[in-house]
């Protein structure tokens, strides 16, 4: 089985040095590139093609100190590369919890987010795992503050099958969409159908939001492990 390739954007020295020496001893992982600013990460990923991107949230935009140097634009370029690669797998890895943040991460397409606080070494690279096998990981702290209840309207009624379906993706992060709908007795098609109503109905566009959203409203129940929070993606 080939390694899940792995690529590190963030402006730190330290952290570089910290995320090398996790995976060290991971031989299913291999870091295949770094880079310090915005700028690079584009060109970065056309070169060397990783399965999961590692990125911070608060880097400048231009390699290089200067005073005035531009930010890097997080959620724009999120969304850029949702458009133009939405096979990567995107982790987070941030000394920011804001909960704003978060969501709008979570909406365009991250999979992963931990917390530079977090105890990262039992994290990232289980984190790395999931993601890279088209699942979603989300730490203790972060499960915690996205997680939190909200009162928001619901555009139409949840039923009682999109809420089986939604806990069952949640619960099997191992196993196919066409497999669960075997399970519940139902085809392919109506599982997606069921799954996209739910979509509409939370208004969101992705697995992940789905399911996030439902645990936000109690619709699904929370269930974190020992590390953080994992579901399926598939």
């Amino acid at each position: 089985m080939e390694p899940i390739r792995v690529m590190c954007v963030d402006d730190h020295h330290l952290i570089h040095e910290a995320i090398k020496s996790l995976l060290a001893n991971e031989e299913s992982i291999e870091l295949v590139a770094e880079g310090y600013a915005g700028e690079e990460i584009f060109p970065l990923i056309k070169q060397h093609q990783p399965d999961v991107l590692i990125l911070d949230l608060v880097m400048p935009q231009r390699r290089g100190w200067d005073p005035n140097r531009e930010m890097f634009m997080p959620i724009f370029a999120l969304k850029k590369l949702n458009v133009e690669f939405p096979e990567l797998g995107i982790i987070i890895l941030s000394q920011h919890l804001h909960f704003d943040i978060m969501e709008l991460a979570i909406v365009n397409g991250v999979r992963g987010y931990l917390l530079k606080s977090d105890d990262v070494s039992l994290a990232l690279p289980e984190a790395i795992k999931q993601v890279g096998q088209g699942r979603v990981f989300f730490s203790v702290a972060v499960s915690q503050e996205v997680l939190h209840p909200v009162n928001m309207p619901v555009n139409e009624t949840i039923t009682l099958r999109q809420r089986q379906i939604i806990l069952a993706v949640a619960k099997s992060p191992n196993t196919s969409y066409c497999e669960l709908a075997d399970q519940l007795g139902i085809s392919y098609r109506t599982f997606k159908g069921h799954l996209e109503g739910a979509y509409k109905a939370l208004a969101v566009s992705n697995v992940t939001a789905c399911i996030i959203r439902s645990m936000q409203l109690g619709l699904i129940p929370f269930m974190p492990d020992g590390k953080g929070i994992s579901f399926g993606n598939l």
